[in-house]
């Protein structure tokens, strides 16, 4: 998929306006700063200890808050729609930059889209698939969620690491083992990050691309 597009990009784009080359290169300025970050150099390891009576204690070995805490405010630039830097919104960039007469207009557009929805896809796709289930002091259950990644990212962004004392901290402070989503949270971060990286270059070869264009004309 990536593949096409960082080796197919001659005379597909039109020339670049001076705020689009901009903003495409914020994009890829982003995508390198988050990627620099010391997260992406360190590996968690879930911990779960147990005996006769069941799980005792579920933690992690080397996560670190502040490392993450670092992370999330670049990874949500590129990861809210919303953003003018988001990956989203920079693909739509692309799309629109699409020449009208291009040869391969209708394959570049397929490729670019295909970014798109493999990264909804993994908004929607668990490293590990969990269901949590509420249940009251006698045992009678009372509701149950199944928690993927969006899910994930919007209760530790908007309920701890960037807000506090709300009602999706408060949900928060009701998950039964703590560890488990913050782990899943920090590789859903990873994966997503991954889908960054091919935007990126992508982008890249395209601002390289019209580089070499205005240069020569």
């Amino acid at each position: 998929m990536a593949e096409f597009q960082l080796t197919h990009t001659v005379d597909v784009y039109r020339p670049f306006e001076p705020e689009l080359r901009k903003r495409l290169e914020n994009f890829v300025s982003r995508v390198d700063k988050l990627t620099s970050l010391t997260f992406f150099t360190i590996n968690e390891t879930l911990h779960v200890m147990g005996g006769d009576e069941g799980v005792r204690t579920v933690g992690s070995d080397v996560f670190d808050d502040e490392a993450l805490m670092a992370t999330l405010p670049l990874f949500r630039m590129l990861y809210i729609g919303s953003e003018p830097t988001s990956f989203l919104a920079t693909i739509n960039l692309l799309k629109g930059a699409v020449r009208v007469d291009a040869p391969l207009k209708k394959t570049v557009l397929q490729e670019l889209k295909s970014l798109s929805r493999g990264f909804e896809r993994a908004k929607r796709t668990a490293g590990i698939g969990m269901i949590v289930e509420w249940v009251e002091a006698d045992g009678k259950r009372v509701g149950s969620e199944r928690m993927d990644p969006e899910r994930l990212i919007d209760l530790w962004l908007h309920g701890y690491f960037l807000h506090a004392e709300n009602d999706k901290a408060n949900e928060l402070e009701r998950w039964p083992i703590e560890h488990v989503p913050l782990w899943e949270l920090c590789g859903a971060v990873r994966r997503l990050t991954n889908i960054f990286r091919i935007g990126r270059e992508v982008v890249w070869v395209a601002l390289e691309q019209d580089a070499a264009t205005t240069a020569a004309a």
